[in-house]
């Protein structure tokens, strides 16, 4: 047995020599997996080492102890919820493009209608789209068109029609978002 600590950095740099050598993608994609579930490993660990500080510090200043630990818990759940939000924030900044597998989807698509085509502008959020707007393409291909006199959208067939009501994408629904970006569709004749 050595002493030397395996580290994610020696696995992938044994992965790049096994891959030099002409060995094939096996063995050194075997090594790149295991050096990323290293690095996993040591994230969660380190993220456990900072949750137990923020409980025992918020712990360490009551006297009961059910009440020193429910101020731990509380703590690591505040802490949590910071996290949550600092990812958001960072995921609401990124903004999301159509895939171009379900772009070619659409466009590809034989049965599609094609009075239809892809207009320039797109949208983040489903409030923000005109009013002037009939038809938009969401994230996954899919068409959807504006119900008349709302801010509201139908996910549509192929074909045309209406998937119902059980589909519709309320603008002032928690996941009205889900599917941004909303890329504008405009008659063939107006673009």
């Amino acid at each position: 047995m050595t002493d030397i600590d395996i580290t994610p950095e020696i696995l992938r740099a044994a992965a790049d020599w096994i891959d030099g050598c002409g060995h094939g993608l096996g063995p050194g994609h075997a090594l790149r997996e295991e050096a990323g579930r290293l690095e996993r490993g040591q994230a969660d660990e380190k993220r456990i080492d900072k949750l137990a500080e923020v409980f025992w510090a918020a712990r360490v200043t009551k006297r009961h102890v059910k009440d020193a630990d429910r101020a731990g818990i509380r703590a690591v759940l505040a802490k949590l919820d910071e996290e949550k939000a600092r990812e958001d924030a960072v995921l609401d900044a990124m903004p999301r493009r159509i895939s171009p597998a379900a772009l070619t989807c659409y466009l590809l698509n034989p049965d599609r209608d094609k009075v239809w085509g892809l207009g320039s502008r797109t949208w983040q959020r489903q409030e923000d789209i005109p009013a002037d707007v009939e038809r938009v393409l969401d994230l996954t291909g899919d068409v959807m068109r504006r119900i008349d006199g709302t801010q509201d959208f139908m996910p549509i067939y192929h074909n045309g029609e209406d998937m119902g009501m059980d589909h519709v994408h309320r603008v002032d629904s928690p996941g009205s978002n889900n599917f941004a970006p909303f890329t504008e569709l405009r008659k063939a004749d107006a673009l």
